[in-house]
Order: C-alpha cells, then sequence, then structure tokens
C-alpha cells in the first residue's frame, strides 16, 4: 500500500479462554463497549468490544495446545495493550472496586500518569493519562487542562459578581482551574516587578502647582481633580482643609500639564 492516508487499525485479536467470562471482564470490569456478538457456527462467536475511541479487540477463543499456551502471554511478559484515558484517578479508582488487578501503583512519568494491571486471562496493560501538549491544543485531554472562555470558576461556585472586582480575584482563587494561565501571569508579573518602576502619586493644587517642576518625563501622568461625583459621594461629610468644590471639563482642559 503505497498511500496510507485512508486506512485505520480496526480491531486486534486478544485470545481467551471463553467467550462470556472474557465479555464479563472487558464490559462489566473494564467498561469497554461491546460491539458484536455474533455465533459463527460449531461454537465459534465473533465477539468485539470497545472503548469509546480507538480500535475494536476481537476476543478469540482459543484452539489447540499452541493457542491456549498463548493466553495471558501473547506478548512474551512485557506490556502489550495500551489504554488511555481523560482521567486515570477516576478510572484507576473503578478499575479497582471491580477487581482488576494493578501491578504496581501509579506513576507520574514526564509523558503522563501510568500503572500497569492485569486482564483476565493475565495479559499486561497500562492504564495511562498523558500530560497536555504545550501548545494547550490537545482536545483529548481531560478539559481541567483545558482553557474556557466563561466565568472564573469560583463566581460560579461563590455568587460573587466579577463586576465587584475592580481588577479580578486573588491570585489563590483566580486561576485556580487554569494552570497554564496562571504560570504565564506569575512570569509576566516577575518580568513586571524587575524592570517596571513602580508608580508614584503626590497630592498637590493643580490650578497652582508647576507640573514642569517636576524635571522628567512620564509615560503617563494621571490627574484625579476632584469631580462633581466625588462631591456626591461625600455628602454630608465633614472633611477639614479640603476644598470639595468641582472641577468642569474646561478648567481641566485649561491645566498645564506639559512637561
Amino acid at each position: 500500500m503505497s498511500d496510507s492516508g485512508g486506512s485505520r487499525l480496526s480491531t486486534c485479536t486478544l485470545l481467551v479462554r471463553d467467550y462470556d467470562e472474557a465479555i464479563a471482564f472487558f464490559v462489566g470490569a473494564m467498561g469497554l463497549k461491546l460491539l458484536e456478538d455474533t455465533p459463527r457456527g460449531r461454537g465459534k462467536r465473533w465477539v468485539v468490544v470497545c472503548p469509546a475511541a480507538g480500535a475494536g479487540l476481537l476476543l478469540a477463543k482459543a484452539e489447540g495446545e499452541e493457542q491456549l499456551a498463548r493466553v495471558g502471554d501473547q506478548c512474551g511478559g512485557r506490556v502489550g495493550f495500551f489504554l488511555e484515558t481523560d482521567d486515570f484517578a477516576r478510572d484507576h479508582k473503578a478499575f479497582q472496586a471491580k477487581g482488576v488487578k494493578f501491578l504496581e501503583e501509579p506513576r507520574h512519568e514526564s509523558y503522563g500518569s501510568v500503572a500497569v494491571f492485569q486482564d483476565i486471562s493475565g495479559n499486561k496493560w497500562d492504564l495511562i493519562q498523558r500530560y497536555p501538549t504545550d501548545d494547550g491544543v490537545d482536545v483529548k485531554v481531560s478539559s481541567k487542562f483545558l482553557t474556557r472562555n466563561d466565568y472564573c470558576q469560583t463566581f460560579i461556585d461563590t455568587g460573587l459578581r466579577p463586576q465587584n472586582f475592580i481588577r479580578d480575584l486573588d491570585y489563590q482563587n483566580r486561576y485556580s482551574e487554569y494552570p497554564k494561565i496562571e504560570r504565564l501571569i506569575k512570569l509576566k508579573d516577575d518580568i513586571i516587578s524587575k524592570r517596571a518602576t513602580p508608580g508614584m502619586s503626590l497630592k498637590c493644587d493643580l490650578k497652582s502647582f508647576d507640573l514642569t517642576s517636576l524635571g522628567t518625563k512620564f509615560d503617563v501622568i494621571l490627574l484625579d481633580p476632584p469631580w462633581e461625583e466625588y462631591q456626591t459621594r461625600v455628602a454630608g461629610m465633614y472633611v477639614p482643609d479640603e476644598d470639595l468644590s468641582t472641577w468642569s471639563l474646561e478648567e481641566l482642559k485649561a491645566l498645564k500639564a506639559a512637561t
């Protein structure tokens, strides 16, 4: 076959001792789907099970001494089958509850979380959840690793309203479900803390203070004159030694703020 672009691996054969015993394990304990169970005559059946995605597994009843000797040892003792999951902890717990025998404690390797288990015949399998790729676009990974364009989960859980926060929640709650964004934000803040000049404030009478006396240039000068809104907010409050008279836009435009 010169071009394999239109081909795929659909089914692999697994030798078993008994059809019903194998179905009970792969469907009942491992949670695979029974795709087909068709009688073929003379006691033979075409039995195919399959996970949610991927190739099917043909459960073939062994015949003769040679095939029976291979049941449970089709790969010479090494791991021969790999079952990928989007939630390792969930499936590991579920398998154990159904009596699946694991040969080791869960391991966390560079590529993902994995543990070796045996099927009913003794064949070795890997239960594995791969870590998401660096680009973060692998749709097969658990949703907790994906960036979602929705409310921060903290707002949903607590009932807080995003508009009540000038910037956002504190770091502890802001990106609890977005570990990748949290890491990027912290890297950005580290750079800013090392290179940016802190903001400075100066209380003065803008009508009489000469801004050019600062003797330097700024990227941004934020002027905060007494808007009418401020006077409304402090109505009825006693604020000594403060001129709370409001400014008009014309007075603000008349300021010599250029340096």
